[in-house]
């Protein structure tokens, strides 16, 4: 330590001013008082011992009671106590010990900024989480916790957007967006009904980014990533069409795709008549007669009970969709065809193909009508 000439020592509070240096006989000089006193090394290489108003001063050693100032700045000081010291400058209190541990003030300054010091533990250093606040970590067999992924930065060319650790982490442990159980309220519809509402449900696994359902007129479009049902309420459809619901994360993109249909009934139960006709097939619609009604796409119905009454079984469905071949309890039976015409309740009209058994049926039979 270097002692410039008119320093002042201050112990317990008495001034000692630097009054005469002897580099020669290695001594340094102070008075108090109108006093001289030295501490020295003498010729013989060893200390010189002075006492004076109850304090020892040592070749190698100083003994003060508590502060230890720096001059003309009575803020900025070195105290000793009892097993304890704190050193202040500027009025802060920047190290100090405790309970048997070394403590830091309540801010700390890196780099440029100054972070409020809370948190640490025995045993572990700051750092500067990428949120901008002070994070600790343990070294040493520290208390401390790890350091989390997002602190920590990571470069691969490959995946120039990946600038921590934790995005690296995302990427690799990522389960993929999924959009599933897509479904529609109504189910469907009859050829000639025009639909002006349509509420649409699916499921997404968790939430992305972003999320969208197709635009129908004014309707439709981007979708809170939250949302998982949308209603359509301004539709004129009358016929066949597509909703897509698409949803996207950081990392890829998922879609569900359901088709609204508009679709025409096949008939089946039974009648008085051997003759059908388009009376006969209209009146199951209304319900005024023994045969039921499907909204359907296929022309197949297997294996199903029916009563015969002492009538004749009929199977009716839209010619378009081709022929079938008749089973009887598990037999092939050859029944009647004919073509009739049906209009249904919302003025479409389509030829259909009638299936009537050959003889009146007084029991219940196990019916098939499988495509060909």
């Amino acid at each position: 330590m270097a002692i410039q000439y008119s320093d002042v020592l201050r112990v317990e509070g008495v001034e000692a001013t630097l009054v005469s240096t002897t580099l020669r006989n290695k001594q340094v000089g102070f008075g108090t008082d109108g006093q001289h006193r030295q501490v020295r090394k003498n010729a013989a290489g060893t200390p010189d011992y002075w006492t004076a108003d109850g304090y020892d001063v040592t070749y190698g050693n100083v003994t003060i009671g508590q502060f230890l100032y720096h001059d003309g700045d009575p803020n900025t000081y070195l105290r000793f106590g009892t097993d304890a010291f704190e050193l202040m400058a500027g009025g802060v209190k920047y190290v100090y010990n405790e309970s048997g541990m070394v403590k830091m003030p309540s801010e700390v300054l890196i780099g440029t900024s100054v972070y409020p010091y809370t948190g640490g533990q025995v045993g572990e250093i700051p750092y500067v989480k990428s949120s901008g606040v002070l994070g600790w970590t343990g070294v040493g067999g520290g208390a401390g916790g790890p350091v989390d992924a997002s602190d920590v930065t990571y470069v691969n060319s490959g995946h120039p957007t990946f600038d921590h650790v934790d995005d690296a982490l995302d990427y690799l442990l990522h389960t993929g967006i999924d959009v599933a159980g897509l479904t529609f309220t109504p189910t469907s519809q009859q050829k000639g009904q025009t639909l002006s509402t349509l509420q649409v449900d699916w499921t997404v696994n968790h939430n992305g980014t972003s999320q969208s359902i197709t635009t129908i007129g004014a309707e439709g479009g981007s979708l809170a990533v939250a949302l998982r049902t949308f209603t359509y309420s301004a539709l004129s459809k009358t016929t066949d069409f597509t909703v897509t619901v698409a949803a996207t994360d950081a990392y890829g993109s998922d879609s569900a795709v359901g088709s609204m249909l508009f679709m025409l009934y096949k008939y089946f139960g039974q009648s008085a008549s051997a003759t059908p006709n388009e009376t006969i097939i209209e009146a199951a619609l209304a319900g005024g007669s023994t045969l039921s009604a499907d909204v359907a796409g296929s022309r197949a119905k297997v294996s199903y009970s029916q009563a015969g009454g002492g009538n004749y079984m009929y199977y009716a469905y839209p010619a378009s969709w081709g022929s079938v071949a008749v089973y009887v309890n598990g037999f092939l039976s050859v029944w009647n065809e004919t073509t009739v015409s049906v209009t249904n309740g919302y003025s479409n009209t389509e030829n259909y193909k009638v299936y009537t058994s050959p003889t009146t049926i007084a029991g219940t039979l196990t019916l098939s009508f499988t495509a060909v």
